[in-house]
């Protein structure tokens, strides 16, 4: 009888416990949980994603055939009483996927769903992983269009033209803790964009239309940036001190008439300002990034020669000059080159302080070569990697609620000090 008892005890107290895999979450966490869910669902919804719930389980086909990426080893299969093969979703995709095809196939596309669930595999215990997991996501289903990968394309546009112009102007000076952004362009470009928005009006075409603004803002500042910084390499002998002395000055100076701009300006059209004058790589007009590839092919076409004479340029004026190269000449297409990349990257998305910075260090010293075709594209890819990793956190991490130049500007801020440091050492 004792026996009974003890083993009817263990057996509650077994009930008691969830199976592993699975946990509950209650209290503070869950109604953090609904905050987070809720956020994002409306962000989605913002961008034109329509809500849509799927069965928790459906005919094992469904996921049989790897539509998702789950191996069906992994699945929870299980019969109904007219004997099919059932399993519970692993993964969204494929229902989304039969969704569309049963209700929306005649439909206009492309087609935005947005869902919400709980997701099941049957996973080894070993692997430390919850079988049962909240998944929210989005689809995006018959659009091969360049708008369905604006994003990535415009990071790596920006990554590519930032990172390039970083390391020319690096070499151009030679020094490898200087870059435009240093100088104050990304205050030209906040300067810039609202001179024309107080001048104009937000609802004028030069303000209002993606492709005017984007033509606008690269014309006003390649002219102002080439004049005025061709000026000043050339007064200061480009003396590292002095530029950014300079630079700073400059930031300051660029600032200022900004802000006297912003203080005098309709609330209503600075409302619709702000949101332009922060890096930005969703719903990026697809023409304007035709528009800055070819900006950019246009520019690395008329400097080629000039590039190709980078490696020779970083020996010295003297030493560029005996070895036949029209120093002085080179020296002002390149920056003009740089100039107008860096123009057109900020044009696109936005100012983004401090990027240049971090990719070109991290590509000379993880690469360790002089080699000007081998940096330049190993900043870019650094430039990739950096833009696409903050973007996630803003995505997945902070929900939109902070900038991905937020996490640039801080970071590089103290790589900077940390490049400073450690020369001075």
């Amino acid at each position: 009888m004792e026996e009974g008892v003890s083993t009817k005890t263990n057996m509650n107290r077994q009930l008691l416990h969830t199976p592993e895999g699975v946990r509950d979450i209650y209290g503070k966490e869950y109604a953090a949980k609904l905050g987070v869910e809720e956020v994002i669902r409306r962000q989605f919804n913002l961008y034109g994603y329509q809500d849509i719930q799927t069965p928790t389980f459906e005919f094992f086909d469904v996921f049989s055939r790897e539509i998702g990426t789950t191996p069906s080893r992994e699945l929870y299969k299980f019969f109904d009483k007219e004997g099919n093969t059932l399993a519970l979703r692993p993964d969204f995709t494929p229902s989304m996927a039969r969704c569309a095809a049963k209700y929306f196939m005649e439909e206009d596309i492309p087609i935005r769903f947005c869902y919400l669930g709980n997701t099941f595999t049957n996973t080894s215990s070993l692997q430390g992983k919850l079988k049962e997991v909240t998944q929210m996501g989005a689809e995006l289903i018959g659009d091969d269009s360049v708008e369905a990968d604006a994003e990535l394309i415009a990071m790596l546009i920006a990554a590519s033209a930032i990172g390039g112009a970083s390391i020319v102007f690096q070499s151009i000076i030679n020094n490898t803790i200087v870059t435009p952004c240093l100088l104050g362009m990304n205050s030209l470009y906040t300067l810039t964009h609202t001179a024309v928005v107080f001048a104009a009006g937000s609802g004028s075409i030069l303000a209002a239309n993606a492709n005017a603004a984007f033509a606008t803002d690269l014309v006003l500042m390649g002219i102002t940036a080439t004049v005025l910084y061709s000026y000043l390499f050339r007064k200061t002998n480009h003396n590292v001190l002095y530029v950014l002395l300079v630079g700073t000055v400059l930031t300051s100076f660029f600032g200022s008439i900004q802000s006297a701009m912003i203080r005098t300006m309709d609330p209503n059209e600075y409302d619709s300002l702000l949101s332009t004058l922060v890096a930005s790589f969703s719903n990026i007009n697809s023409e304007i990034i035709l528009f800055t590839v070819i900006v950019l092919a246009a520019v690395v076409f008329a400097l080629r020669k000039e590039l190709a004479l980078l490696d020779v340029i970083t020996l010295g004026r003297e030493q560029a000059i005996n070895l036949g190269v029209d120093y002085d000449r080179t020296i002002r297409r390149l920056l003009l080159g740089v100039t107008l990349c860096i123009a057109a990257a900020t044009a696109m998305v936005g100012p983004i302080s401090f990027l240049g910075l971090i990719i070109a260090n991290l590509a000379r010293q993880f690469l360790k070569t002089y080699r000007h075709s081998f940096l330049i594209t190993g900043s870019s890819l650094f430039g990739m990697l950096v833009l696409v990793g903050g973007q996630l956190a803003v995505e997945h991490v902070f929900s939109y609620a902070i900038p991905v130049s937020v996490f640039i500007t801080a970071g590089g801020g103290i790589y900077f000090l940390y490049l400073l440091l450690r020369k001075e050492k």
